[in-house]
């Protein structure tokens, strides 16, 4: 599916321009990027952007993604919330929107503690509402100017409620998560994130792929590739949803 996924045209143009400013980043360094409404530790960025996806619904529809991101000598957090909202016939097919707040507490250079909490709202999964709080231990595996690293374990709870229910219902959960980033040139990056989320009741896994490139400025490009899946579903609804997505945003200050 992914593979179908790729060849639309606008994709396709995305991926030229990227491998374009790719090449170019090579020959000429990035301009000073920073905005000054953010001091540095703050950094931000928000985005809009085209959304095809396939699963329980197939349609195209626009998203909006925003991120905040505070990192201080010992403390960190880091804020992102997304939505889009799709529509076929100007009938609603594909609705979500979710938050996570993360905060981070460094114990040593390698080893933090963080406490991380989420909202997700995905009707056409069969999810009404999801809330999960989770305390957890992190390790900065490793870290260089090139690439970086980090592995997440945490126990917590969460509030569900699935289609047709009135309640919502708590379970206790595990997670284990990671991230990886690799710098590709001065201006280009990928981005590789992991969150699994274990109950009694349910199995959450979603992974994502993210290909983000400095356009000029602050300006930038991203293309990435999701996947959401749930062991326990509604009658009739998939366990699996991917969620390809090209977005054109802009960078607030520099952590």
């Amino acid at each position: 599916m992914f593979r179908r996924t790729i060849t639309h045209p606008i994709f396709r143009a995305v991926l030229l321009i990227l491998l374009a400013g790719s090449a170019a980043a090579d020959e000429t360094p990035p301009a000073e990027t920073g905005f000054r409404l953010l001091p540095p530790p703050w950094a931000g960025n928000a985005s809009v952007g085209y959304v095809q996806t396939g699963g329980n619904t197939s349609t195209s529809a626009l998203n909006l993604k925003a991120n905040l991101d505070y990192q201080g000598v010992d403390w960190g957090n880091s804020l992102l919330a997304t939505a889009f909202n799709g529509s076929r016939d100007k009938t609603t097919t594909d609705e979500r929107y979710g938050i996570v707040d993360k905060v981070n507490y460094n114990l040593s250079p390698r080893h933090y503690a963080f406490v991380d909490a989420s909202y997700d709202n995905d009707r056409f999964a069969g999810i009404s509402e999801r809330y999960a709080l989770t305390l957890g231990y992190g390790r900065h595996v490793f870290a260089s100017a090139r690439q970086t690293l980090d592995l997440e374990a945490g126990l917590g709870a969460n509030e569900s409620r699935e289609r047709g229910q009135r309640v919502l219902v708590a379970h206790g959960i595990a997670t284990l998560g990671g991230k990886y980033v690799l710098r590709l040139t001065p201006s280009s990056q990928f981005t590789q994130t992991l969150r699994t989320e274990y109950a009694s009741n349910n199995i959450f896994v979603n992974p994502v792929s993210e290909l983000k490139l400095n356009v000029i400025g602050n300006a930038y490009a991203a293309l990435s590739f999701e996947i959401r899946y749930n062991s326990d579903v509604p009658s009739g609804v998939r366990n699996v949803d991917h969620i390809s997505t090209i977005n054109l945003g802009y960078g607030f200050g520099t952590p």
